[in-house]
This record gives structure tokens, C-alpha cells and sequence, in this order.
């Protein structure tokens, strides 16, 4: 060739949040992962500027593939541009990170499932004078529940069942002269 045309970029850095993920893999059947945290939080990447200003995520990717336990684990990093495609290895050769996937950890917490979990309700207050509180009806009449051993033991101990307690004012028939409906977020009354 009579020409050979060289692009010069002015290399720049710029600071990402790593984001944990778990890429389509799941726990051991009846465990569900919880909360994933990554250290370090934060990866600066150092590359030409116009492939710097491309980067939307970079993603710390493990294999949770049929652990029971929590686990820390080496992630492999892949990082995505604004259109969610994958950065290509030739782009990923022009960029340096300071710091490597070996020195990565990504925490997995992994809680156990439980189902067949019943929800028991509770009424405050009295219905009108000459109506009482006849059948109550739950939908759905179980449910799935997530959590640590220590919860799900508690819960166990419970019968397996949740109440809904009438102090908690979450299903008041005062006065009530006709069928009631209530929706409840259910999270408001579950263990922490």
C-alpha cells in the first residue's frame, strides 16, 4: 500500500460501578439468590476516548450453578456499550483496568425458598351491630417465602404460616356491614 492512514486518540480514564450478575445460572433447586456485592465497588478503565465513551456497564459475571451456600466468588468482567452489546476482545485489548478479575470477589448470598407457606388473618375492630365476621378467604392461600435459615426456622416453628395480626390494623371490619376486600402488601408483615 502507498498510504497507511494511523488514528491518534487522546487516552483518557474514567471510573465504572461494577455490577454483579448471575448471567441465567440458578442455586441448587430451593435456593434462590439474595444480594450480590462486589469488591472492589468500582473499576477505572484507561483507553482511547471515543471506546471509553462507549462503555454503559462493565459486569462482574459469576456461575451460580447449584450452590446451597453463601459463596465468594472470582467473576469473569464483561463490559457493555450504550447499544447493551458486548465489548469486543480486539476493543478490550486497547483497554487496562487497575485492577484484575483475580482480584475481584463477588459475594453471593443465597437464601433457601419455602413453600407452602399459609397466611392466617386476623380482624380488629367489630362489624355493625347485628353482623359478625363470617368466613375468611385468602388468595393466594399459599405462598412462596424467601429467606435465611434463621427466618424459615422461626417460620417453621410458626406452623409454617404467617399471621396477620389483628393489632396491625391491616384488615379492619368496624362498622362493616357487607363483604370486605382488603389487598396487603405482604412485605409489610414478613421478617426482615
Amino acid at each position: 500500500p502507498r498510504n497507511i492512514n494511523i488514528d491518534i486518540e487522546e487516552m483518557v480514564s474514567k471510573e465504572f460501578v461494577i455490577n454483579a450478575t448471575e448471567s441465567g445460572t440458578t442455586p441448587a433447586n430451593g435456593f434462590e439468590v439474595g444480594e450480590m456485592t462486589v469488591e472492589p465497588e468500582t473499576v477505572t478503565i484507561r483507553g482511547p476516548g471515543t471506546l471509553i465513551d462507549k462503555i454503559e456497564r462493565v459486569n462482574a459475571i459469576v456461575d451460580v450453578t447449584g450452590i446451597r451456600t453463601d459463596k465468594d466468588m472470582e467473576p469473569v468482567i464483561r463490559i457493555t456499550d450504550k447499544n447493551g452489546e458486548q465489548i469486543t476482545d480486539t476493543q478490550m485489548s486497547y483497554l487496562s483496568m487497575n485492577v484484575t478479575e483475580e482480584e475481584m470477589t463477588v459475594h453471593v448470598t443465597v437464601y433457601a425458598v419455602r413453600s407452602g407457606v399459609s397466611l392466617k388473618v386476623e380482624t380488629s375492630g367489630e362489624p355493625a351491630s347485628g353482623y359478625t365476621v363470617g368466613n375468611i378467604a385468602v388468595t393466594p392461600s399459599t405462598l412462596s417465602v424467601v429467606g435465611s435459615s434463621a427466618v424459615l426456622d422461626e417460620l417453621e416453628r410458626n406452623g409454617n404460616a404467617i399471621t396477620i395480626t389483628a393489632d396491625s390494623g391491616l384488615v379492619d371490619v368496624t362498622d362493616k356491614v357487607s363483604d370486605v376486600s382488603v389487598k396487603i402488601d405482604i412485605r409489610r408483615i414478613l421478617p426482615e
